[in-house]
């Protein structure tokens, strides 16, 4: 391993031989110059050197015999089975579901209701949730109702708020031993 380096001994020059020129990865460039890959990563940006796309560095790390995990959705190892959405939903991977979306998801609230009543949610109906909370899908936070009503059904905020305190009292009851329910 080379000694420790300060970064002001590193010239523009030099890096970009070795990334670019060797095609050495921020690790192998770290352990040549005696700096974290990190610090190689910053002396790339404060440099102005461009780094390698996705692709370019998935090559060099198969070449170098790395396994490359390029897998998405279901296929990928790090995969739950869902996934949330920008608007807070949590989405499961159903594609046979009525309800799937072009892409095989449904709505985890969905499910939820559909499964706590035994039936599905009629067509043109929406699920709400009590307290407001997208991700909270208890079978009790849940309320279908048509979806033209849904818009008129506005539980306030003070509602909402009431709503999440009795929950937590409940949560501290059970939690004390003195209801089952």
């Amino acid at each position: 391993m080379a000694k420790k380096r300060t970064t002001q001994d590193i010239t523009k020059e030099q890096l970009q031989e070795f990334y670019w020129n060797r095609k050495l990865s921020m690790a192998q460039i770290g352990t040549q110059l005696g700096i974290s890959p990190a610090t190689v990563c910053y002396l790339l940006k404060d440099f102005y050197i461009c780094k390698r796309n996705r692709s370019e560095a998935q090559i060099l790390a198969i070449k170098e015999g790395h396994t490359v995990k390029t897998a998405s959705g279901k296929n990928n190892p790090n995969y739950k089975g869902g996934s949330i959405s920008q608007s807070g939903y949590i989405h499961k991977l159903l594609p046979n579901h009525p309800r799937a979306n072009i892409a095989g998801y449904v709505c985890e609230h969905i499910l939820i209701w559909e499964q706590a009543n035994g039936r599905p949610l009629p067509d043109g109906w929406c699920i709400h949730h009590l307290n407001g909370i997208r991700k909270d899908n208890r079978p009790e936070n849940l309320f279908a109702l048509p979806r033209r009503s849904h818009h008129g059904y506005l539980v306030s905020q003070a509602e909402r708020k009431r709503i999440r305190a009795l929950e937590s009292e409940l949560k501290a009851i059970k939690a004390q031993g003195v209801f089952n329910g």
